[in-house]
């Protein structure tokens, strides 16, 4: 945007930081409910062979639906934000 419009006012470095921090802790946030009741199985099959799959137990299946409803409203309002940034220089 700065070749478009190179008199228009940026952020500054400390308010960009600010911005990278915010970011960063609310990906965090998000991210967390899945570290913490994340849980690896093992299974060992006949054949001698071994395989680890990665499952989250939540401790209610409400939890469940409200951490996929988090996701997907982040989701859809980071697509609408990004749809509404492209169509505004138009």
């Amino acid at each position: 945007m700065a070749i478009v419009h190179p008199l228009s006012r940026r952020l500054s470095g400390g308010r960009a930081l600010a911005v990278i921090i915010v970011i960063w802790v609310l990906s965090t946030m998000i991210a967390a409910p899945s570290l913490a009741h994340a849980d690896v199985y093992t299974w060992h099959f006949d054949d001698g062979s071994t395989r680890a799959v990665c499952f989250i137990d939540w401790p209610q299946e409400q939890a469940d639906l409200m951490y996929g409803f988090v996701l997907s409203a982040s989701h859809a309002s980071s697509f609408c934000l990004f749809i509404f940034l492209c169509s505004a220089d138009f």
